[in-house]
C-alpha cells in the first residue's frame, strides 16, 4: 500500500509540473499575440475552464492508477499536490515576465485596465465626477510584482485550488465496498475466534 502510495503522489507531482507547463506556455502564447488579454475577463473564464477539464482528467487518473477506488483524502491530496505546484511554477513565471523579460508590462497593464474602465464608465453615462474620482483612485493602485502582491496573488490561488480540489475530491471519491465488507468480515471471525 506504501508502494502505491508514493506512485500515486509521484504522478500528482508530475501532473502538476506538467500543468504548471502548460499553463506558462499557454501565458506566454497570450503574452506575445495580445498582452491586454491578460486582464481580460475572457482569458480568466478560459483558465477556469482549463483548471475544471484538469482536475476532472486528475481525477479520473489518480482513482483508475489506484485500481478505481479512491478516498476522499487521497484524493483530495493528490489533486491539491499537483494543483499547488501549478500555482508555484505559474507565480515564477509571473515574476521573471514582470521583472526581467518585460518590466513595463505591469504599467502597460495598469493602463490597459484605467482605459477599459474609463470607456466602461463613460459608455454606462457615470458623471463626469465619479469617472475622474475612479481614475484617480486607479492611479494609486500598484499592479508591479512585488512581495505583497505576488504574496496576495499567490494566496487567493490557493484558496480557490483548495476549494476546487474538495468539490472534485467528493465528486470523484469512490469506496471499495467489497474490501470494506471483506475486512468486516474478517474482524467479526477475529472477534469470535
Amino acid at each position: 500500500m506504501e508502494t502505491q502510495s508514493a506512485n500515486l503522489n509521484k504522478e500528482a507531482i508530475k501532473y502538476g509540473v506538467f500543468f504548471g507547463l502548460f499553463n506558462v506556455v499557454l501565458f506566454l502564447i497570450v503574452y506575445l499575440i495580445d498582452f491586454t488579454l491578460f486582464v481580460s475577463f475572457k482569458l480568466d473564464l478560459l483558465s477556469i475552464v482549463i483548471a475544471i477539464g484538469a482536475l476532472i482528467f486528475f481525477s479520473r487518473t489518480f482513482r483508475k492508477l489506484n485500481g478505481g477506488f479512491i478516498t476522499f483524502n487521497k484524493l483530495f491530496q493528490l489533486l491539491f499536490i499537483s494543483y499547488i505546484l501549478s500555482i508555484f511554477l505559474g507565480t515564477v513565471f509571473t515574476v521573471i515576465l514582470n521583472t526581467v523579460i518585460d518590466p513595463e508590462l505591469p504599467e502597460h497593464l495598469k493602463k490597459t485596465v484605467m482605459d477599459n474602465t474609463y470607456q466602461w464608465m463613460h459608455d454606462w453615462n457615470v458623471p463626469d465626477a465619479k469617472i475622474d474620482e475612479t481614475m484617480a483612485e486607479m492611479e494609486k493602485q500598484d499592479f508591479s510584482p512585488s512581495f505583497k502582491n505576488t504574496t496576495l496573488q499567490t494566496f487567493y490561488g490557493i484558496l480557490f485550488a483548495a476549494v476546487m480540489c474538495l468539490i472534485f475530491a467528493a465528486i470523484y471519491k469512490k469506496k471499495n465496498k467489497e474490501a470494506d465488507y471483506e475486512a468486516l468480515l474478517a474482524n467479526e471471525s477475529n472477534q469470535s475466534s
